[in-house]
């Protein structure tokens, strides 16, 4: 007023020393409760300029402070500009009188202050440089003016954030509340919730401010602030909604209108005509939307009346600028309204129509109403045209187009041949043709090259017929994959297919149909009259026949050789009529199917691909019964082996015995040439068939055996039939035409024969892997040279009575297995005396059985890949392993080790324990030590004992205990005292180790452990992996187990459960701060259940935040309930969350969720989420839902109503009360019971478990879930269950239009043994195989109902395995609704009968006798009856656990 009125402000003076920015004094000072003084005298007061202006506002203070009417009468004075203006003095009384006079939110007309400009600024400035009470004060007024939302921009603009934040480490309790308090009421509009977040550290920062606060006297006052607040801010809105109803989330806010326009638009063109046209009484916003999205008009929604339809299609095409998306006008009565019908069609709003669906209404039967010529404007915008009951104009415009159209119908629509065709050959995108009832086409031709599908029919379905439909022509369709005659009985007579390359349905065709031409296949009345040529594209079949004809059938499956459905209509009922009324005089024509099918000419459908044969109207009688036999019986299904390529069927050929693999040639035509074609493998004894074969076949040779044919091996060996030979095994003596093989060889075993020496040139073997010499005489150099002749062989093996062979070297560089085997009586003079292994790089195996007739010596130079070695017995004179040196078994120096060794065995006369223990102390790698003692020592001599301490001594010092399986023992007697708890005798194991730090007397070792610290032996990455599934405790103690485990835990990922590290919450505190300090991470798990806040945040949030907690996880968390009922719930610490990327398991319990997350916030990994009295928002769940990708099973609690659109979820559990908070919960946690559950999108969903339905949510609707297999507990508590179009309403079916075959398992918890109720869920799912029932006792239902043969129900009749019924009483009603399962469900394998009564003798046998068990539908089912305590199935703990296929049996 001082600027208006041109008086200057002095500039501040700071040696004025009175603190004052303007010298205005004030003579005239208002009492404070004079009812007279006016506002005017106030402005007077302020306006002065000589006296103390600190006066006057003193003054104006205590009128405000004291009447209402007062602070309204400064605005009215226009005295807020002044005040703003005082503002700026430094003087704390000059602005605590300033504010006090501040109009705040009790304002009449607050946006009159709005309108300054410097307001908010102005408050937002003394928030950051004033006074204590000033700062408070103007916390208050700026608190008044954020009720409105337009002043959200100003603040955040004039810094209001950062000035909030800076207040919260104020040592004032009572300005933080009020900075808080701000910040919650910014933070309720999206603008000020960013703001809010973009803060850097203001939500870690707000988080220790509450905490400080929560145990402050201050913090009462901030909840009483903050309930008025709230309580304001819950104002009613327009478009608010009612409690428990509405589509805003559970803040209020309209979370759709954050889309973009464009989606916005597109979901409104995809509404009916009302529910768009609402969609401008939402806000401002969505106000132009409608107008600017496609109109989608369907006439005949808008009303039932015809004149208002008319008056609301020309008000909406009057007001709507187009473009248009889809036009309904059904049924139009025309009614000399053709100007107005022209005017509509004319009109801009159905510019670049897609859609168009017209019908005019039936007035006369016999003319029909021309199409509108306007209609066809929109040729070259649509895509689907449905036009019925009306004439198609003739002679249509040359311009005419249909570039765009796809889908073309035609009902009961007057149009001549020449416009048809013509129409057709403009729709140059065409793929789908309707044609119904039309009047005026006789021929119809198709040449179409996108056409996908074809519908016709001469008669529509109100049985209205164009007699001069005749045929149909498909001239050139290469797209065609449906023809589709759809009442084939009236027409069309004749149906020509020319050319249709990819035509796959077919039907339905019948004896209506005269002619049927499938190229130059020809039907006549269904009856085959030429059959050349086979359609070998038909996927799909549909007869109607007028009886179970058979003939007929099969002619069509070898027309269609690669049919794998048909689906056959026996029409009894028209033969009938037919009969009946056309031609009384006329017998009933019974069909005898007496055709039998011929294995000689199969039909190569039924042979291979015919899948699915579905047959209508099948009565059981004779002829039917017969027919659908044809099938039972011939039809084999697809041959999967024959679809295999020639290649792998001759190679699996040339596997299988001789007489086997000729025999395939009798399987089919294919096969014949197969066995000739494949490698022969020939092994018979019989000379005659052996010539025969060799004579047949062409050749080439996989395998040649014969035996004690030397007189004809000579000419077989010769014959083509073995040409590339690559396996022989041949009589004696060796014939030399079987060296020709020599060049393909891979396999040889020669036996009985003598091996020819001194061969010039040398056999060349390139191939040859496995050479077994069996009682072959062979020379030294022979054998030698051979060896040096196959520079692949792999595998050698000598065995017999005689060689001729005293000295074997072996040097291969590919030889990777050696035996040798010698009889017990072999010639001494040909018998090996010595093998050495020279160079043997890749040897693996030296195998030596037999050997006290074996060779005296073995040495071994250079094998150093040795893994298997034995069986060694004092038979071998001196066996030499590198520099070590045994004789007879006895070491006597052992320089050099072999650490490849994994397998050794030994043979003993006795149980020589030094020979024993000289081959321990030899430096093995040995995993196994088998032993055979021979049965030359009688037991009762006293060796018995030695044996037995022998094995003890063995199976302690070994890595792998020996069991009875690995060993040879030549006394059975001994394995009756091997059993796993014989003690150890001390005095063996004295010997070969000292005593452990941590040895266990024998009477504390489990069972065979026999003393050895097995677990050690485990690479410590399975070590760690096992520690880091132990509970806390015992992983930190595995460290004293020895110095090797001791870096193990600290190097494991860490387990920490902090509720079990002690039953003393100090102690817990302090041991857990220990833990995640010695820790260096990372984490597997921690686990933080019913903690106590009390003031700790700042230990808590320094928990989360260790190195030791890295990549974790699991996290279950949980607060402590202090209070009965709590008034708020903890929020849940921001730096939980930071393990976000690498959680797998999350369990969240009694805290608050935050409802607003970074957009950087994901959950990749995580795939169990559980939520337990969790306060949270639908907007906020619905988030987190969205960011887990990978989520398979999840448990909810906490919001209203839950959508589920998740391509992972496999189980989700749900229950809809909470605990251990008030009405007055923190963020209206209390009132957000789960109302309802809608599974929107679940392709992998299979386990839908509502844990407590009769506290449960009120509706539940599965609009997709086609893998749902589990489903239950389900009970009256439910109000309305929406499966698919299937409806119940507390568990009474209201629709039954769905069928869910994918249910496996349902639980039902019901107040009485309503059969019924249950009765409609076997319906509902036809392949349930576990039914589980709770019949609570709370009402006497009468079960009456009698099962219906004639109607069954499939899951009782095929698919019911298992039925448990709980709270059996047996009691009449539980009787009877037991017996209905006794009785009736054939495939019934199990039914348990659960109560709370003894089940003593007398009261099973009165049971038996009622439930008539002796009648039972299934021969196989067994009945139990038990006592348990459970009443029902509700809160199953195996929501997570999808290992367990069902989790309701308790038997697992």
């Amino acid at each position: 007023m001082l600027l208006i009125n041109s008086v200057t402000l002095p500039e501040p003076s700071g040696a004025a020393g009175d603190g004052h920015c303007h010298g205005a004094v004030v003579n005239m000072v208002v009492p404070p409760r004079e009812p007279c003084a006016s506002p005017v005298h106030h402005r007077a007061a302020l306006e002065g300029v000589d006296g103390g202006a600190e006066e006057g506002d003193i003054g104006g203070r205590e009128a405000v402070k004291h009447n209402v009417l007062y602070r309204a009468c400064l605005v009215d004075a226009n005295v807020v500009p002044w005040l703003l203006c005082l503002l700026s003095s430094t003087a704390v009384a000059m602005q605590d009188n300033v504010v006090a006079r501040r109009p705040r939110r009790q304002l009449p007309r607050p946006r009159r202050i709005t309108t300054i400009p410097e307001a908010i600024p102005t408050l937002v400035q003394l928030i950051q440089d004033g006074a204590y009470r000033s700062r408070k004060n103007a916390m208050v007024s700026l608190y008044g003016l954020l009720q409105s939302a337009a002043n959200q921009g100003k603040a955040i603009a004039a810094g209001a954030v950062s000035a909030l934040a800076a207040l919260l480490s104020t040592d004032r309790d009572d300005l933080a509340g009020h900075s808080i308090k701000l910040m919650a009421r910014k933070a309720e509009q999206p603008l000020g919730a960013m703001a809010v977040l973009s803060q850097p550290g203001l939500v870690a920062h707000l988080t220790d401010a509450l905490a400080a606060l929560s145990s402050s006297r201050s913090a009462n006052v901030v909840k009483q602030h903050d309930a008025a607040a709230a309580a304001a801010a819950a104002k009613k809105r327009r478009f608010g909604r009612s409690t428990g109803k509405g589509s805003l989330g559970s803040d209020g806010l309209d979370h759709i209108s954050c889309l973009p326009e464009a989606i916005l638009g597109e979901i409104i063109s995809l509404l009916p005509t009302k529910d768009a046209a609402r969609t401008q009484a939402v806000s401002r916003r969505w106000r132009p939307l409608w107008r600017s999205t496609p109109l989608n008009l369907d006439v005949d929604s808008l009303s039932t009346q015809e004149r208002k339809r008319t008056m609301f299609v020309s008000r909406i095409l009057a007001s709507h600028p187009g473009p248009a998306r889809r036009l309904s006008l059904p049924f139009f009565r025309l009614r000399d309204r053709y100007a107005k019908l022209d005017g509509w069609l004319r009109s801009p709003a159905l510019a670049d129509l897609q859609e168009l669906d017209f019908s005019y209404d039936i007035e006369d039967e016999e003319a029909l109403y021309p199409l509108p010529p306007s209609a066809l404007r929109f040729a070259p915008t649509l895509r689907v045209v449905e036009l019925r009951t009306c004439h198609f104009p003739n002679g249509m415009a040359p311009a005419l187009h249909f570039p765009r159209l796809a889908r073309l119908t035609l009902y009961r629509v007057t149009i001549s041949e020449d416009t048809l065709h013509g129409l057709l050959s403009r729709c140059s995108a065409l793929e789908s043709l309707l044609l119904v009832g039309n009047f005026g086409i006789r021929r119809l031709r198709i040449n179409s090259p996108f056409l996908r599908s074809l519908g016709f029919s001469a008669s529509s379905w109100e049985g209205y017929r164009d007699a001069n439909f005749q045929e149909v022509v498909i001239e050139e369709a290469p797209c065609l994959e449906r023809l589709m005659p759809l009442y084939p009985n009236h027409g069309p007579a004749t149906i020509r297919v020319f050319a249709a390359p990819k035509l796959e349905v077919l039907g339905v065709l019948s004896d209506g149909i005269s002619q049927l031409h499938l190229g130059t296949t020809f039907f006549q009345k269904m009856i085959a009259v030429n059959l050349t040529t086979s359609i070998r594209t038909v996927k799909v079949l549909v007869l109607d026949s007028n009886g179970p004809n058979l003939d007929v059938v099969v002619d069509f499956l070898k027309c269609f050789p690669c049919l794998e459905r048909l689906y056959v209509v026996i029409d009894y009922n028209f033969v009938k009529y037919y009969i009946a009324k056309c031609q009384p005089s006329r017998p009933h024509k019974v069909i005898k199917n007496i055709r039998s099918y011929d294995p000689l000419h199969p039909i190569e459908c039924m042979e291979l691909h015919l899948r699915k044969v579905v047959i209508r109207y099948y009565e059981g009688k004779r002829p039917d019964v017969d027919f659908a036999k044809f099938f039972v019986l011939n039809a084999k299904g697809p041959d999967l082996i024959g679809l295999l390529p020639d290649a792998i069927l001759g190679e699996i050929i040339s596997l299988l015995p001789t007489k086997d693999a000729a025999r395939t040639q009798a399987v089919s035509h294919r096969w014949r040439r197969l066995w000739r074609t494949t490698p022969l493998n020939l092994e018979e004894d019989r000379a005659a068939v052996v010539s025969k074969i060799l004579a047949d076949h062409p050749g080439p040779g996989r395998r040649f055996s014969v035996r004690d044919r030397y007189a004809m091996a000579d000419g077989w060996l010769r014959s083509g039939a073995l040409t590339a030979l690559d396996g022989v095994a041949q009589p004696h003596p060796l014939p030399l035409p079987a060296l020709r093989f020599a060049p393909t060889l891979r396999v040889v075993k020669l036996g009985w024969c003598d091996f020819p020496s001194g061969m010039a040139p040398r056999p060349h073997f390139p191939l040859l892997k496995q050479i077994t010499l069996s009682d072959v005489s062979i020379s030294e150099d022979a054998i030698h040279g051979v060896l040096s002749c196959c520079p692949a062989l792999e595998s050698l093996l000598l065995e017999g009575k005689s060689f001729g062979v005293r000295r074997l070297r072996i040097a291969s560089q590919t030889l990777r297995s050696l035996g040798l085997c010698y009889s017990w009586n072999a010639r001494d003079d040909g018998r090996l005396q010595e093998v050495v292994i020279v160079d043997a790089p890749c040897l693996q195996r030296l195998l030596t059985p037999y050997l006290n007739n074996g060779p005296a010596t073995i040495r071994v130079i250079a094998a150093p890949k040795m893994e298997a070695l034995g069986w060694i017995s004092d038979g071998i004179s001196e066996l030499h392993l590198g520099t070590t040196y045994f004789p007879k078994t006895t070491a006597v120096n052992m320089p050099s080790s072999m650490p490849t060794v994994k397998v050794l065995a030994l043979v003993s006369d006795g149980p020589n324990l030094d020979a024993v223990v000289d081959f321990l102390k030899y430096k093995w790698s040995s995993v196994a030590f088998p032993i055979a003692i021979r049965n030359g020592w009688l037991i009762n001599t006293g060796d018995f004992n030695w044996k037995i301490r022998l094995l003890k001594m063995l199976n302690l010092h070994l890595k792998k205990p020996l069991g009875v399986d690995s060993l040879a023992l030549g006394t059975p007697m001994i394995c009756r005292y091997l059993t796993p708890s014989t003690a150890l005798c001390v005095d063996a194991a004295s010997g070969f180790g000292k005593k452990r730090r941590f040895e266990r007397s024998s009477s504390q070792e489990p069972p065979g452990s026999g003393g050895l610290d097995l677990i050690s032996g485990l690479p410590d990455a399975i070590l760690c992996e096992i520690i880091s599934l132990l509970p806390t405790k015992y992983g930190a103690r595995t460290q004293l187990v020895s110095r090797r485990w001791r870096p193990l835990w600290r190097s494991a990922p860490l387990n920490l459960d902090v509720y079990d590290l002690s039953g003393q919450e100090r102690k817990r505190v302090a041991l857990a701060s220990k833990i995640l300090a010695e820790h260096p991470g990372p984490a597997r798990r921690f686990s933080l259940h019913c903690f106590r806040l009390r003031g700790r945040h700042a230990k808590l949030d320094g928990w989360l935040r260790s190195r030791a907690l890295a990549d974790l996880r699991e996290l279950s968390f949980s607060y402590e309930v202090e209070r009965e009922a709590q008034a708020q719930a903890y929020p849940l610490p921001p730096s939980a969350l930071r393990f976000a990327p690498t959680l797998v398991v999350l369990y969240l319990s009694s805290c608050g969720f935050p409802d607003e997350m970074p957009p950087t916030l994901h959950f990749p990994r995580l795939k169990q989420l559980t939520l337990c009295s969790v306060a949270t928002s639908e907007d906020a769940i619905h988030g987190v839902l969205s960011r887990c990708p990978a989520l398979e099973s999840q448990g909810n609690f906490g919001v209203r109503r839950l959508r589920i659109n998740s391509a992972s979820l496999r189980s989700f559990g749900f229950y809809s009360k909470s605990w251990g908070f008030s009405s007055a919960s923190w963020n209206g946690f209390a009132g957000a019971e789960l109302q309802e559950v809608v599974i929107e999108d679940a392709p992998c969903l299979e386990r839908l478990l509502p844990l407590c339905p009769n506290d449960g949510v009120a509706a539940i609707r599965v609009i997709a879930a086609p893998k749902l297999e589990i489903m239950g507990p389900l009970s009256d508590g439910i109000s309305q269950l929406h499966l698919g179009t299937t409806i119940f309403q507390e568990m009474t079916a209201v629709s039954l239009t769905t069928s869910m075959r994918s249910v496996k398992v349902l639980v039902l918890d019901s107040d009485g043994p309503n059969l019924d109720a249950v009765v409609d869920f076997l319906s509902c799912f036809p392949c349930l195989e576990r039914l589980y029932i709770a019949s609570q006792p709370f009402k006497v239902i009468k079960n009456t109902r009698r099962y219906d043969p004639l109607n069954p129900i499939e899951c009782i009749q095929f698919h019911l395995k298992k039925v448990v019924i709980r709270n059996y009483g047996g009691r009449r009603p539980d009787v009877d609704f037991a017996k209905f399962f006794v009785l009736n469900a054939k495939a019934l394998r199990e039914m348990e009968l659960a109560g709370l009564n003894n089940c003593n003798q007398k009261w099973l046998a009165n049971q038996h006798r009622r439930l008539q068990l002796e009648k039972k539908a299934s021969q196989n089912a067994q009945f139990t009856f038990k006592t348990t305590h459970t009443s029902d199935f509700s809160m199953n703990k195996h929501t997570h656990d999808l290992s367990i296929s069902d989790p309701f049996d308790r038997s697992l």
